[in-house]
């Protein structure tokens, strides 16, 4: 059964299949050093363990810290409509030196989207798209309040796991106790209902 407590947003980018019974939210940055090298180094692992073995879905959520990272969400969420919205973060955090450094990011976006199989005008397009941009934005300003109300600071990588707030890069034992916690709750859920259920007879 998937995962009650998601709810999706405008910009997010899902892995995994849509039934699992756990999904972790990720509150990232494609300008952030931290989430870089979490997708780089802790991903991977839990895309093994967890989400290609249906155990839990993993969702990459905006948290832009400056215009090139809103951007890179942007495109990331557009290219997801021809299921290479994860293909597009992964090159987009491949290449974050190069975006940083760069005098022109929208060339270096440009680059880094025909790598992943989309023009230049897809680029275009959707960088004038200022309602996806309004949406990202808003997400933003409402995942600062969440956070800051639930930890007291906001800082990303941030990680939400049923409603359970997770900070910074965790190793993967750290990972491996927050996704049993999140399927024992799961499963009490699911055994409410069906406690709580009514059954008729003819």
């Amino acid at each position: 059964m998937a995962d009650p407590t998601y709810k999706a947003q405008p910009g997010d980018v899902a892995v995994g299949k849509d039934d699992a019974p756990v999904t972790i939210v990720a509150y990232v940055s494609m300008t952030c050093p931290h989430c870089a090298n979490f997708e780089k180094k802790t991903f991977p692992q839990l895309k093994e363990r967890y989400i290609d073995t249906g155990k839990a879905r993993f969702v990459f959520r905006p948290y832009p810290l400056d215009n090139i990272a809103a951007a890179g969400s942007m495109l990331a969420y557009k290219a997801n409509e021809s299921k290479k919205g994860f293909d597009m973060i992964h090159a987009l955090f491949a290449k974050q030196d190069d975006l940083l450094k760069a005098g022109n990011s929208v060339e270096v976006l440009k680059k880094i989207a025909k790598e992943v199989g989309f023009d230049e005008n897809f680029v275009d397009q959707t960088l004038k798209d200022q309602n996806l941009l309004n949406e990202i934005q808003a997400g933003r300003k409402a995942a600062a309040s969440v956070l800051q109300n639930m930890v007291g600071y906001v800082s990303v990588p941030a990680f939400s796991i049923r409603g359970e707030i997770y900070k910074g890069d965790m190793t993967i034992e750290n990972w491996e106790k927050a996704i049993q916690r999140a399927t024992a709750l799961e499963k009490k859920a699911a055994s409410s209902q069906v406690k709580g259920a009514v059954s008729f007879t003819a």
